[in-house]
């Protein structure tokens, strides 16, 4: 019997944080984000439209 385990839970992993801006081709106008992202998953955003 094969026995499956989340082995995900004992990864030690850091955010990573990206400056996004303040001109991109996915958004409208001037803004700049600065993203925290656990892998492909956003954690929290800072916006700052200009």
């Amino acid at each position: 019997m094969i026995k499956l385990t989340d082995d995900t839970k004992d990864l030690h992993t850091r955010y990573l944080t990206v400056m996004m801006g303040p001109s991109h081709p996915a958004t409208h106008g001037t803004m700049m984000m600065n993203l925290v992202l656990d892998g492909e998953t956003i954690i929290d955003v800072d916006i700052d439209p200009g």
